[in-house]
């Protein structure tokens, strides 16, 4: 680890990725509390979120063809610093009384977008750009240490933000933000990054130079392999924490209550019990992967491992499904149910991280710099269109089961099919990179 700080360029570069996160962070905490407090309203605080999400989605076909063909250290300056900029100004519009609410809120709206495409376009810039200032072998410490740090930053940034709201307001708290953005920016100017010449691709059209990263995922097998079962994977699991697990505690649990720690949990609160549980385990999970991979020797294919994790993911899923069997709920005590899911939650949250973890290094390691970006934000788009999709078709059969833990367990199992029929293409495929050719 101490060999990464040595190098100067990976320590700004790291640095810069902790402040952007960390203002993310405590964008989105002090805007969902500004919209919860100012207006009241559940149907604009949620308006607010889906622009972000939206944002993110509609643009990242052209981001990785926009980090690919311009220089990504300026990329990463001006995203931090137009942040910086938006949230300073955003902060006096907050702050201005002569500003009625609705134009307040319509401002918010528009530089929500702004941001959020900055954010995508700063994490893909950067994500690409690792490779190129620190040695092939290094990249497995460095993924292990952003890891790490992005989850100890997930949680500062939820306690932090809500703290500088609540001390000295949301204007100073957007301004100290904003602030902080733009020194970010400033300390990244100095990094040095190699330079590339750049191919003649970089002159085609924004739409056309995704296609080429299509054309190029789908040269190389192993990366469409990865690519599919990567939609699978969150096809599957993502409507299980967001939408099935809420419902199905509540249904198992919500008439009666239930006793943990001696205190009595109602149908009110033990939803955001189990909530405030998952953030918590995914928060310490991802700190305590991201050491584990920080420390690891192994030299195995970092390919090879994602699809073993995965059946790691699968039986985790299957399991968490039969302990909340109804029979399991009504003749074991609750205390106990909690403790097996806590536990058998903390060991999946490993697995999965280890799998997004050795995805990023596969990518960083195999890609060539030219295409990079585009990979990346091809990934990127399949992760989180995946997601809604899985959710929507997950809420319109959800009626017609009684028993929500079947849902856990029948994708415990597809999930765990995928990763068997991803290993055996692995093992079967040339893992050489192809040429390519536009």
């Amino acid at each position: 680890m101490f060999e990464l700080f040595k190098n100067r360029n990976f320590l700004l570069l790291w640095l810069g990725r902790i402040v952007s996160k960390l203002g993310d962070g405590i964008t989105t905490i002090a805007l969902s509390l500004w919209f919860i407090n100012a207006t009241g309203s559940p149907k604009l605080t949620g308006i607010y979120v889906v622009i972000s999400l939206v944002s993110k989605l509609a643009v990242l076909p052209i981001i990785g063809v926009v980090v690919d063909r311009f220089s990504r250290k300026k990329i990463i300056v001006y995203c931090d610093f137009l942040r910086g900029v938006i949230l300073v100004f955003l902060a006096f519009v907050i702050k201005s009384d002569a500003i009625q609410m609705s134009t307040q809120i319509g401002i918010i709206y528009v530089s929500t977008v702004f941001i959020s495409i900055l954010s995508i376009l700063f994490t893909t810039a950067i994500n690409s750009a690792t490779p190129n200032i620190i040695d092939k072998d290094m990249l497995k410490k460095s993924s292990g240490l952003i890891f790490s740090t992005n989850n100890i930053i997930n949680i500062v940034a939820i306690v932090f933000g809500a703290t500088l709201v609540a001390f000295f307001g949301f204007p100073i708290c957007l301004l100290i933000d904003g602030i902080t953005f733009i020194i970010s920016g400033i300390s990244e100017i100095f990094i040095k990054f190699p330079k590339f010449v750049k191919q003649a691709q970089e002159r085609v059209g924004y739409f056309t130079g995704f296609k080429q990263g299509l054309d190029y995922v789908k040269s190389y097998k192993l990366l469409l392999n990865l690519i599919v079962f990567f939609f699978i994977i969150n096809f599957f699991l993502a409507p299980l924490n967001l939408v099935v697990f809420p419902f199905m505690i509540k249904s198992n649990f919500g008439d009666q209550g239930i006793f943990i720690f001696n205190k009595q949990y109602t149908s009110e609160n033990i939803i955001i019990l189990y909530q405030s549980t998952i953030s918590i385990i995914m928060g310490l999970g991802g700190i305590i992967t991201g050491i584990i991979k920080l420390l690891e020797k192994s030299k195995t294919d970092s390919l090879l491992k994602i699809p073993y994790f995965a059946i790691g993911i699968g039986t985790c899923t299957l399991l968490i499904g039969l302990v909340y069997l109804p029979s399991n709920v009504m003749s074991i005590n609750h205390f106990i149910i909690y403790s097996m899911f806590c536990g058998i939650f903390f060991i999946r949250t490993i697995f999965s991280t280890m799998v997004n973890i050795n995805i990023g290094l596969f990518m960083q390691q195999n890609v060539e710099n030219e295409y990079r970006g585009r990979v990346m934000s091809v990934l990127s788009f399949v992760a989180q269109a995946s997601m809604p999709l899985g959710i929507l078709i997950t809420t319109l059969f959800i009626d017609y089961i009684d028993q929500l833990n079947v849902i856990f367990i029948f994708s415990g199992v597809l999930v765990m099919l995928s990763s068997l029929k991803l290993i055996a293409k692995v093992k079967n495929e040339n893992k050489k990179v192809p040429e390519f050719s536009e």
